[in-house]
Parts: C-alpha cells; structure tokens; sequence
C-alpha cells in the first residue's frame, strides 16, 4: 500500500469496500425502509388510542431482530467506521501499520502514539525487501493502528477530516462496540439521541459521499475494476 500512488489508492478502494460491507450487514442499514414504515404503524397506533382502541401492539419484525442484535449491529458499524478511517489516513499518505520500534525504528515508534507518520519518512529510511516470493517494508508490524488512538489523540482526529458531529458518531459508536464484551442492559446514549436526523440517515449519507464517490474517483482515476464496488455500495442511497 505504501508503494507509489496506484497501490496507495487501491487500498483506499479496498478498506472503502470492506467498511461497505460491514455497514450493509447491519439491520440499521439494510432494513432501514423497513424499519420506517413499522415506524409509522407504531406513531399511528398511539394516535388512534393505543391499547385502549382494542387493538394490539404492531410489533415490527425489523425492530425486534435490530433489539436482538443490537450488539452486532454496533460491533459492525464501529467495524466499519475503524476500516474507513484507516482508509483516509491512506489516502493522506500517512502509515496505516504500527511500526516496529525492534527494527531500528524506535524513535518513529513513539511518535507514532502521538501523531500520524507520513509514509516517506518511513521510505527514507528503509526500502521494499524481497524474501522470494513477496515484496515488504522492515520496520512494519503485521497489526494495524488501534482504533482507540486513531479517534482519540489530536494530531489523528485532525487528519481525519472529519466533521464534528461524524468524530463524535465515530467515538460513540466505538464505546458502544465494547459493551459486547458487557451483557447486560441496553447502554444509554444521550448523543444519539440528541441527532436531529435519524442516525441511519446520517450513516447512509456518509457512505455514499464519503466512500462510494470517493472510492469512484480512485477508480476512475487509475482506471481500476469497479465490479466489487458497485456489488457493496450504499444500498440506500
């Protein structure tokens, strides 16, 4: 991926794909017309009476498998998001792999929790190694950035680019895959809940700007296969 402009961009285009693919693995996304309409069966029952109009509750298939899985369905958007972020510190040339301090990198290792490295800092110092059979980089350990420091230091959130309200659905959503490891009662999530757009609106779009017509750009200009990303791109948009 660090190895001129066309490997750069073509692995923007593959995390860009794979987040897609996580994103329309969710109720959230998937169903989300579905769960609109069941939506508005709900607002008309309490209208017209609720209960004491005789009529039961129209409990909505989609509602009920998004409260079953409502774990997975954070885990796989927070997936997602992780997965595009380290695409856009890509596209901006910066190092998306720890680096490994063992390899006569120490100093660039520490910085590294700080702030983002611009890959040719790292290609000033060392260069691709073949071992037969694969090209590599010393001085890369096979783990990417963590999550955690990418949505949480300065320096990273800064060369994100991203909007205030999109690093705190980011940072949100981050906390919230972690309950997964904590069963119990649903989290309260005083952010979502302030949105003034359903959140499945603002991830919809987000998809669309900021990895499908991204990712087309790339494309288009590398003149590189767009079959996969027309199979995973926003479903909803």
């Amino acid at each position: 991926m660090y190895h001129g402009d066309l490997n750069r961009d073509a692995g923007v285009v593959s995390l860009n794909i794979e987040a897609l693919k996580a994103f329309n693995d969710t109720i959230t996304i998937a169903r989300y017309q579905e769960m609109v309409a069941e939506s508005a069966k709900i607002t008309e029952f309490c209208s017209s009476g609720g209960l004491e109009s005789g009529r039961s509750f129209p409990f909505g298939r989609a509602h009920l498998d998004f409260m079953e899985y409502y774990n997975y369905e954070n885990l796989k958007i927070a997936c997602a998001f992780e997965l595009h972020l380290k695409a856009r510190l890509l596209k901006r040339d910066f190092v998306v792999h720890e680096i490994d301090g063992s390899a006569g990198f120490k100093d660039l290792e520490v910085e590294q929790r700080k702030r983002p490295i611009h890959r040719q800092r790292l290609l000033t110092r060392t260069e691709y190694h073949f071992d037969g059979s694969l090209n590599y980089l010393p001085g890369l350990k096979e783990s990417s950035l963590k999550f955690s420091l990418i949505v949480e230091e300065p320096e990273y959130t800064e060369a994100l680019e991203l909007s205030a309200t999109l690093l705190h659905l980011v940072q949100e959503y981050r906390k919230l895959r972690n309950m997964i490891h904590l069963p119990g009662d649903l989290p309260s999530t005083p952010f979502l809940a302030s949105l003034q757009r359903p959140v499945a609106e603002i991830l919809i779009e987000f998809m669309q700007v900021d990895l499908v017509d991204e990712s087309e750009m790339l494309i288009a200009k590398h003149d590189l296969n767009p079959t996969q990303l027309n199979r995973y791109r926003a479903r909803n948009a």
